[in-house]
Order: C-alpha cells, then structure tokens, then sequence
C-alpha cells in the first residue's frame, strides 16, 4: 500500500477502482467548470511541518498546483499531505435530485456546476490570492481567520442559495465550517446537503473507516501507514448528520447523484477511502443554520476538549466535553489527564465520565486516572461549568497525561453572552386565503392566494397538500369536475387559525335555452329560460350581443331572467345564455317585430276576373300574427307558420275595377300593399274580349 501517489500512480489506481464500477454504477466525467470559481486559503503559510506544529491549511474551491486535491475540491492540507485526492472533496446541494457541486459525486457527468461561487468576506490570516506552500522562509501569521463563500444553484427558475462561513484558530488541526441554507418561496423540490468523496488520509487513498458517537457523531478516514487522519464531526447543538458514512469512496456516489439517503456506515476492513455526510433540509421554503467541523490530525490515542457553546447567559451551566479518542486500532487502558480549569471557568458540579476511570477535583484542577477504551472507539468525561468571563480553552490547560495519550487540543473559549431578554408575548395567529374564481371549467386553473401572520407552521390540506410559506400565490389546475375545498391552517404555541375556499369544477356541455316564439316587440319585456345549469350558478343573458340580463339556477339547475329586447337587435337576434365558464352556453332565436316594409307581394297575375278567388303568400316572422284587409274590410287573420309564411285566400268579388290589398304583421308598422284589377269574366254571348 502506497502512502503517496505521483500522476501515473494516481491513474492506475483510480483505473482500478472504475474497473468495479459497471452496470450502471457512477462513472466519472468531466463537469463543466464553475463560473469564476473563487479560492480563498485559510493559514495559507502552515500545513507544511511534519508534526502538525504549524496547524491546518484549509484551502476551498482549490485551483491547480498544491496536493492531490482536484481543482475546485476543498484541500485539508497538514503535515505535507492532502486529504482528498481523484474526484475530491467538497459542498454539494440535492435540489429534486438535480444535483450541484464541483467535486465527489458532483464531478460525475450528468450533474451541475454551482451556478456561481464567490467570496464574499475575508478576515485574519486567510487570502484569496496565491498560496504557495511555506518553503520554511516565511513565518506563520497564527491568530484567527474566517472566510465567507456564497454558492448558488439555480432550478426551475428558482434560484437556492448556500452560505458557508469558515473559522479558524491557530494552530488547531480542526476548521470550523457553517452553513446557512436558503430554500425560495415557490419551491417544492426536497433539498439535502453533503458533503463529501473520495478521501486521501496522508495522501494515500486507502482508509479504515471509525465513527465516534460520542459527544457527537464523529466520522474519521484513518491511514495506518500514513498515521494521519481525516474526518467530519457534528457540532454541539446543531442539526444532526442525516446520513454520515466511513467506507468507500465510490459506495454513495450513485445515491448522492441521484437525491438519496446515504445511510450510516463505518467500514473497519481496509478500503479505498471516502467520507459522505448529509443533511436533509427538506422542501419548505425559508432559511436552516447547521455547523460542522473538518478535523484532521495523527493517529494515536488522542485526548481532545471542547466547550459544548461558544457563549453563555451570566449564571448559567455549560459543559466541557473532555475525549480520550482511541484510533491505535487496539485497545489502550491506564489513561489519564490532569486539566487547570482556564481563567474565568470554575466547575459547577460532578463531572459525568464514560471512561471507565476515576475523575477527581480540588480547587481548579481536575483529573483523571485509571481510563480504558476499546479499539477505535473513545470515551467522554463532561464537565459542568460557569464563566466568569471569556475562558480560553488550550493544550496548555492539561498539565499532564498518562497511559501514553497524546495531547491534541485545540484552542476554544466559552464567552458570556448577554442575559436573554424576555421574548415579546405571541400573538394569535391569523391567515387569510382566496381564489381567483369560484368556478372554473374543467382543465382549467385557479390561482390560491394567501398571507399570514405570527405563524410557526403553515399547513395546506383538502385539494392541495404539504407546507407553504407566511405569503404566496400559487396556480392549481383542476381537471376533475365537482366541488374542491382548499384549507390552510397556521398554528403557533397560541393556538390555531384557519381558512377555506372553494372551487366548484364545471363540464363543458351544451345548455338548453329557451325563449317565446311568438313574436315580440322591440323594448318589451320578455322571460328567457336555461336548463341543464348546476344548482347556483351564475348565467349572463346576451340579445344580439348585448348583455341584458343576468340570473342564478335554482336547485334543479334552471333558471328564469327577465330581460328587455333590445330595439336595434334586429328581427331575428340569437338569444344566448352563458353559463359560469367557457363552454357551457345555449342559444335560442327571438322573433322580434321591428318597424319594416314587408316584402312586396307577388300576385298570380295583375288582372283577377271578378268572383274568382285570389291566393297568395306573404313572408313574415315565423308564428307572427297577420291581418288582411280588402276594400277597406278585414278578409282574413291568422298566423304565419315556423318559417314565417302565410297564405292568404280571398274571393274578390263581382264588381270590377282596380283592388288594394293591405297585409299587416304584428304591429301596424309592419304592411305591405299590392294593387290589382278585377275584370269583367268573358261571356260566349258577349261580342268582346275579356282580359
């Protein structure tokens, strides 16, 4: 087994590993390059000494020419070793398992690029310009540093925003990394976090995976022959590792590439190294915090302490976790420490100790005797304790071990914070939503609007599901016809509000309409009728175009809606009803006696012998009433059929000389008149000549 790797080693070893990835499994590509990435190097000038003296180099987003890490890979960088190598190490965010990253399984083909990284703060002895290693001529700077990375992904127009912060203490072998992660409003994709790849302990890509669970959970990639050690920790009250694994690098890529749970795992037999760990943040839009911290350092058995905050209220308890961690990979025993409480600390009480030893005190000094732990394991003595002030934690605080335990605490101080003020009383919640229609046709959409305020939780439920933010709109389509209740609830240690609407789905359908066939005068009042409507809905009346009427169905879907003919309608307007939506309309003709010239009659011929009867017909509106006058007298009345036409039939009698006949429609503004003669009938004994 190789401890280092130059190019061509690095090659082959990684042909190896691919040659077990077929089928399916995750291959690697080249990802496209983030825009612009950003380096920034927190203690550029350290990571160079063999014993660790000069603390860790913690390089992010990483450009070509130092170590074995990747471009665009974190680079832990202590004793002259990286601790990644091949596809990397680094941030990655899951949106809907798209997935963004510029390293471990997001260097796979088929994933994003982070739509942009940039630093966006620097402090201390960290730079974003060139950072050559120390050649031994520089001084370290020490002291703290921090740095801030913005990335982005963008999705569905939407865009998710990851906000990394980085502190550092010199000379400590950990860095302390802090998340803040931005879900936007109108988002519903699950969102997970890892962090993660192909780890390289001491430059070597093998590992012997451990996880610690106490305190917190602790995943460590372990080298033998290197001795040195990689590793991903929790932090004390922030959010738990969803998944975290020590095993091979290659085992999660697939899951990680495709949105899954990565599971815990913590493989003993020798491997070829990798660290993931994960964080599920889920889909409800809004802003989480959660901290890790990246450690690295020497195998042995470690003794390591850290306060559980970094501040605290005047009066109140914190705890200083106290761990003896075993990765000798066998079991030590006759372990101890002698701590001197640093100024400003005092203990505030017994000492709780899963170290199988006995813990002692007198005055400021604490101790331990007699501790065992088993192979890759560690134990924790937690102390309680009250600040006076801000208390600097450092290796120099123990005094002294015993049982062969190496001294690699780092620097942590516990502050006083300032007294909690009392939160402002919670007022009730209150919520409020709407619709942009109450009926809609079927296929069709409807937009939910809704705000609240004073709420913890927000709750959809009925037609719609899951979490929504304080305020926002969103667009519903319906395709199933009936009626649908939309509920969102909001809830707070108060109590609970809510609200409801509700949208009623509608067919799309022919509906009957019905009007009087008589015919009407212009400006009069007449009754329209639709069936086939469902019970309460709305319908708009139109005559000719014209909207004159509107009405509501009763419960057995018909309604009833006076309106006014519309003089200039015409004779024949198309009466039309309009249901709740598109698509559900009904039309009907109305005959409507407007002021016209009826038109002129066609007579057989224009000379009628007297006592013959005279036929003819005469086009008006269908059913409309008729009335014939001859020599000034009624000869007929009656009605035209459904096509508007009546025939009349009249003897016109023995006197001869010119005839007028007037024919008269519904109203006296609608006639016509036709003008004949009547004639002498020939007689054989008459010596003349009859028309």
């Amino acid at each position: 087994m190789s401890i280092s790797r130059g190019p061509a080693a690095l090659a082959a070893g990684l042909a190896l590993v691919l040659s077990f990835l077929v089928g399916g499994a995750w291959q690697p590509a080249v990802a496209a390059a983030d825009p612009a990435p950003t380096t920034v190097v927190l203690n550029p000038d350290g990571g160079v000494r063999p014993d660790g003296s000069d603390g860790l180099r913690f390089a992010v987003n990483k450009t070509p020419g130092i170590g074995m890490a990747p471009v665009g890979s974190d680079d832990p960088y202590l004793a002259g070793t990286s601790q990644w190598c091949c596809s990397g190490g680094a941030p990655m965010l899951s949106v809907g398992g798209t997935l963004f990253g510029s390293a471990g399984p997001a260097a796979g083909g088929g994933n994003q690029a982070w739509t942009s990284v940039a630093v966006t703060s620097v402090t201390g002895d960290a730079t974003t310009g060139a950072a050559p290693l120390n050649d031994g001529t520089r001084t370290v700077a020490g002291g703290e540093s921090e740095a801030t990375i913005r990335y982005t992904a963008e999705k569905g127009g939407l865009q998710y925003v990851v906000t990394r912060t980085l502190s550092y203490t010199y000379p400590n072998q950990y860095v302390d990394d802090a998340y803040s992660f931005e879900i936007p409003a109108g988002s519903t994709d699950v969102v997970k976090f890892y962090y993660g790849g192909d780890s390289a302990p001491g430059s070597s890509d093998q590992g012997y995976g451990i996880m610690l669970t106490r305190p917190v959970r602790s995943v460590i990639s372990l080298n033998p022959s290197s001795g040195i050690l990689v590793g991903i920790r929790e932090m004390p009250g922030s959010k738990p590792f969803d998944g975290a694994r020590a095993a091979s690098f290659y085992a999660p890529y697939s899951v990680v590439a495709a949105g899954g749970d990565i599971g815990f795992e913590g493989e003993t037999a020798i491997h070829d190294a990798g660290l993931m760990t994960q964080w599920t943040l889920g889909s409800t839009p809004g802003v989480q915090q959660a901290e890790m911290r990246h450690i690295v350092g020497f195998q042995g058995t470690n003794l390591d302490a850290r306060f559980d905050r970094a501040s605290v209220r005047p009066g109140d308890v914190a705890h200083l976790d106290v761990s003896i961690e075993n990765l000798k990979l066998a079991p030590a025993s006759g372990l101890g420490w002698t701590l001197d409480l640093p100024a400003g600390l005092t203990a505030a009480g017994a000492a709780v100790n899963s170290c199988d030893g006995t813990v002692t005190s007198s005055g400021r000094r604490v101790e331990l005797s007699g501790a065992a732990v088993e192979t890759a394991d560690n134990c924790v003595v937690r102390l309680p304790v009250r600040a006076s002030g801000t208390a600097t934690l450092t290796a120099a605080s123990f005094v002294a071990t015993a049982g062969g335990l190496e001294n690699r605490v780092g620097t942590s101080r516990l502050s006083i914070g300032k007294p909690a003020t009392p939160p402002p009383p919670v007022k009730a919640p209150t919520v409020a939503l709407s619709a942009s229609s109450d009926t809609v046709a079927e296929g069709g959409s409807v937009t939910l609007t809704w705000r609240s305020t004073d709420a913890t939780a927000l709750a959809a439920t009925g037609a719609w599901r899951g979490s929504v933010p304080a305020t926002g709109t969103r667009v519903v389509t319906l395709g199933r016809s009936g009626t649908h209740v939309f509920s969102l609830s909001a809830t707070n240690a108060t109590g609970r509000a809510a609200d409801r609407v509700t949208v009623r789905v509608l067919p799309r359908k022919k509906l009957q309409a019905l009007a009087p066939t008589t015919v009407v005068r212009p400006g009069s009042a007449q009754t329209v009728t639709a069936r086939g409507l469902a019970a309460g809905e709305k319908v708009t009346v139109l005559v000719g175009g014209k909207v004159v009427g509107r009405g509501t169905a009763d419960a057995s879907g018909v309604v009833h809606v006076r309106v006014v003919v519309p003089r200039s309608a015409g004779s024949r307007p198309v009466v039309q009803v309009r249901g709740a939506v598109a698509g559900r309309v009904g039309s009907v003709r109305l005959n409507v006696a407007v002021p016209e010239k009826l038109k002129p009659l066609r007579l057989p011929r224009s000379a009628i012998r007297a006592s013959d009867h005279l036929t003819f017909d005469v086009q008006l509106l269908p059913r409309e009433d008729v009335t014939v006058r001859y020599k000034g007298k009624v000869v007929r009345t009656g009605r035209a059929d459904a096509d508007g036409r009546y025939r009349v039939s009249f003897d016109v009698g023995r006197s001869w000389g010119k005839r007028t006949v007037k024919v008269t429609g519904a109203t006296r503004d609608r006639k016509v008149t036709v003008k004949f003669r009547v004639v002498e009938r020939c007689v054989v004994e008459r010596p003349r000549v009859c028309d």
